[in-house]
């Protein structure tokens, strides 16, 4: 009896090691195919027009930064965004002021680099493999704290932000309201997805190579066993298709996303 016991352990703490974590998304790094899809941004060609405001909380060192737009003194809900592997460049910056003005409430735009930003897909690599998974906690555990208490917390990310943006929703506990993760890195951890106190909306490409459709279908059964609810999206697209700035652009996909998504955000938020 001790002997199953101690198998049936073996082969649970086997599978968890074998699940993909957040921090993860990572190897793909190291992987030419995954660089090759990611194209240098364009150049946005007006930087003295930004609508928001930079912010540094000094709870950490270094600070944590960030981009905020709206009210947030007096907010009752508040959207955070998480970056791609550039950094929290110009075309974050933009998505954050678009959403504060089309949903209504102060979003605010996470600088997971603390402050390290390129458009080299070289470089982005290398950020991305270089930065840990604890600062990263740290990071969103320092933002969260510094919002008001009483405003529900929504989270939504694209590839490397996208599996943050799920880890946040998580960090954030009762406060979590929704979470929206375009082709991130999921959690399939049932016990710790049992945490979650919000809806997510998870948009996966078919297409592909990396978070992939199996990948994905992976993560609507462990969100079904966990109890939670999942509104799942499956484009025939690929990677990265949503950014306009990848020659995979797909327009057509990214501009259902798009409203899928501001319904998905103003239903929970009560816009």
């Amino acid at each position: 009896m001790v002997l199953c016991i101690a198998i049936a352990a073996l082969l649970a703490s086997i599978a968890e090691a074998q699940q993909p974590r957040c921090c993860s998304f990572a190897q793909f790094a190291a992987d030419p195919g995954f660089r090759s899809v990611h194209h240098p941004p364009l150049p946005f060609a007006d930087v003295d027009s930004e609508k928001g405001r930079w912010m540094y909380l000094p709870a950490t060192t270094p600070p944590v930064r960030l981009y905020a737009c709206g009210q947030l003194e007096s907010a009752s809900a508040v959207l955070l965004l998480l970056h791609e592997w550039w950094g929290l460049n110009e075309y974050i910056r933009r998505e954050a002021e678009q959403l504060s003005a089309q949903l209504h409430v102060p979003v605010v735009a996470v600088d997971l680099y603390d402050g390290a930003v390129t458009a080299d897909p070289q470089e982005a690599a290398r950020l991305m493999q270089s930065v840990s998974e604890q600062r990263i906690r740290q990071i969103l555990r320092t933002v969260l704290e510094a919002l008001p208490a009483r405003a529900r917390i929504a989270t939504l990310g694209w590839c490397f932000g996208g599996g943050w943006a799920l880890q946040a929703a998580l960090e954030a506990g009762a406060r979590a309201a929704a979470c929206v993760m375009y082709y991130g890195m999921p959690e399939l951890d049932t016990a710790r997805l049992r945490q979650l106190h919000c809806p997510v909306l998870g948009i996966f490409a078919r297409r592909d190579r990396w978070i992939t459709p199996e990948l994905a279908e992976r993560f609507r059964v462990a969100m079904r066993q966990a109890g939670k609810e999942l509104e799942f999206l499956l484009y025939d697209a690929e990677h990265a298709f949503a950014n306009p700035s990848n020659p995979r652009y797909n327009a057509a996909a990214a501009r259902d996303a798009r409203e899928r998504c501001l319904r998905f955000l103003r239903k929970r938020l009560g816009q």
